[in-house]
């Protein structure tokens, strides 16, 4: 896109472009001495080619991307490459990276009701290079209370070959009232093969939590609970353990 500012190029590529202290800059300015103002501030260089002169407010590129109509985003395609792998016989290598994590949920069991509250959850993720460490800690939490639901409450019934569970009053989901503590972990590893050495964290951090409260509450009540979820009546009346 055409940028907001005087002298510079015609077309900016976003990996060009770096954001200090809420402003935009080229990556090559914001690395230069002076990167740190911009025109009108005390020592700001507003010279056509300075730092100063090739920068603007993050606020700015927004307000302007909203009443342009154009996109914030930047979408592509990538195919990687075969992997030696059999379907029919499972042998090969099915997928160039793998993620992988470790989860401990800690519960609580009424008896009397069988109703499972999930106190705490420690979740740790090798999630290769951290690209984003906030946003993958938002991921990591999300999964746990999606996890959660399919742990605890979520259920489809059907009655006479239909869903019986309609609606939410049927169809129980967490809410924020919910929500466990949540201790969140990121490994970082060297993978040369993911997006930027990045991994996959949005599964992952879903996949294990069913799991864990189902280990939490077979220790609590000393029996496995083998089918999601662990609702009361699995829990009181051994449901189709």
């Amino acid at each position: 896109s055409k940028p907001a500012w005087p002298e510079a190029p015609e077309k900016v590529m976003a990996e060009d472009l770096v954001i200090r202290g809420g402003r935009v800059y080229y990556r090559s300015a914001a690395e230069a001495p002076g990167a740190d103002t911009h025109p009108g501030s005390p020592g700001a260089d507003t010279h056509p080619g300075s730092p100063g002169a090739y920068s603007v407010s993050f606020a700015d590129v927004c307000g302007a991307s909203l009443w342009t109509g154009r996109q914030m985003g930047v979408f592509a395609w990538h195919r990687p490459e075969e992997l030696p792998h059999t379907h029919l016989t499972g042998e090969g290598q099915a997928f160039k990276t793998y993620a992988f994590g470790c989860c401990v949920a800690e519960v609580e069991v009424d008896l009397r009701t069988g109703h499972v509250t999930v106190e705490r959850v420690t979740s740790t993720h090798d999630v290769g290079h951290a690209i984003h460490p906030a946003l993958i800690r938002g991921q990591i939490c999300g999964g746990i209370v999606m996890g959660q639901g399919y742990g605890t409450m979520e259920e489809m019934r059907f009655k006479d070959g239909r869903a019986a569970t309609l609606n939410y009053d049927t169809y129980l989901i967490p809410t924020a009232l919910d929500k466990p503590e949540i201790r969140a972990n990121i490994f970082e590893s060297d993978e040369k093969y993911g997006t930027y050495g990045a991994k996959s964290i949005g599964e992952p951090a879903t996949e294990m939590i069913a799991a864990a409260i189902a280990n939490a509450v077979s220790c609590a009540i000393g029996r496995r609970i083998r089918h999601n979820p662990a609702s009361p009546e699995r829990i009181l009346m051994g449901g189709d353990d």
